[in-house]
């Protein structure tokens, strides 16, 4: 496979700012970790027709996700009003952008979903968020790893945020993927509207222009 010259343009929420902070490299392999429903719900949900956005809604839908407004929930209104901002910028500039949000679970404990979609020359790129806001427990890297069969390319650990990144090279078209646990009240929290466990999935877009180059 080749190299990923253009990792640097990659997109995604600003709730997902993880450039901000430091990176290292991951060291030693991760021990298997037991089932966690929500990386299931991410899989289901981020993985079909992850790189063909005109059929995303239909696969979340199925996967028993439901449309939600920005304002569902605190947090997600935190996020998405930078999401939002963002958006409007780089619009400014002739790009175009798609985000839509979805909800699943009970009224007491939601989990939300966010698909985005930025189509910058020379690569478009999807991006899918799985958000538990609140949540003290990140989804274990361990079962991530066991997942993907690879350990993480790099790891994050400051500012109240604790985050693994993997290259994902065995699933077409994978960008990357992030794991991340922010803890309440922390710097990190504050920059980026809310505490608790996300993870997300960017891809780049079949058949757009700068595909080959990932």
């Amino acid at each position: 496979m080749t190299s990923r010259p253009g990792r640097a343009m990659r997109g995604g929420l600003a709730a997902m700012a993880v450039g901000a902070l430091l990176l290292v490299p991951a060291a030693g392999a991760a021990a298997s970790a037991p089932v966690d429903a929500r990386l299931e719900a991410f899989k289901q949900a981020c993985l079909p027709s992850h790189r063909e956005p005109a059929a995303r809604a239909a696969v979340v839908r199925a996967a028993g996700w439901a449309p939600a407004p920005d304002s569902d929930h605190p947090m997600l209104a935190e996020v998405m009003a930078l999401s939002r901002q963002k958006e409007r910028e780089v619009q400014a500039e002739g790009i175009r952008t798609e985000a839509s949000v979805w909800r699943r679970g009970e009224a007491e404990h939601p989990l939300y979903l966010v698909l985005t979609t930025t189509w910058s020359a020379p690569i478009a790129l999807t991006g899918c968020y799985l958000f538990d806001f609140g949540a003290e427990a990140a989804i274990a890297p361990e079962a991530v790893s066991d997942w993907l069969a690879e350990a993480p390319a790099q790891t994050v650990n400051q500012a109240g945020m604790t985050a693994q990144i993997w290259n994902v090279e065995s699933i077409d078209g994978v960008w990357d993927l992030q794991n991340s646990q922010i803890a309440a009240g922390s710097q990190a929290a504050m920059i980026v509207g809310y505490s608790g466990a996300s993870i997300k999935l960017t891809s780049t877009v079949a058949g757009e222009a700068g595909e080959a180059d990932q």
